[in-house]
């Protein structure tokens, strides 16, 4: 019997390694699908912020403008470079509409995400008096401008 419990195994056996093999392999079924996705999540984060910003930017630009100067700008209106080269097909739009409140301006911008959504969007009402506002600026409507204009 003492010779029996002297002779103890060191090694593993087949069903250890097939056991740990189908553990490891189930992790990583669990943990490179979640690590991929939280990489998307994370350039459509980016992409947002981006949109967000030259939405901004344009928009403080726009607002800045006498009314002859922005009705021009309105028609000249581009995204800026950086987006361009991040934002696939990224187009930028903008609508001038009266209101009861005044001079509303919309700026849009949409870019190839994959999906069918909605653009992202900024809106600010212009403290301009209507009256001066010449007629061309309130016929602006809508403008697109970006990489490849197939709209």
């Amino acid at each position: 019997m003492k010779k029996r419990n002297l002779q103890r195994r060191s090694g593993s056996s087949v069903t250890e390694v097939i056991v740990a093999a189908a553990l490891l392999l189930s992790m990583f079924g669990l943990v490179v699908p979640t690590t991929i996705r939280a990489g998307r999540v994370l350039r459509d984060a980016r992409h947002y912020q981006m949109a967000m910003n030259e939405l901004s930017n344009q928009y403080e630009y726009l607002s800045s403008l006498s009314d002859p100067e922005r009705a021009v700008a309105l028609n000249q209106l581009q995204v800026s470079e950086q987006v361009r080269h991040s934002l696939e097909n990224a187009k930028l739009e903008a609508s001038l509409a009266t209101t009861g409140d005044g001079l509303r301006l919309t700026l849009s911008l949409n870019w190839n995400r994959g999906l069918a959504v909605k653009p992202v969007q900024i809106m600010g009402w212009l403290s301009t008096s209507i009256t001066d506002l010449p007629s061309a600026a309130l016929n602006v409507g809508s403008r697109k401008e970006g990489l490849n204009d197939q709209t």
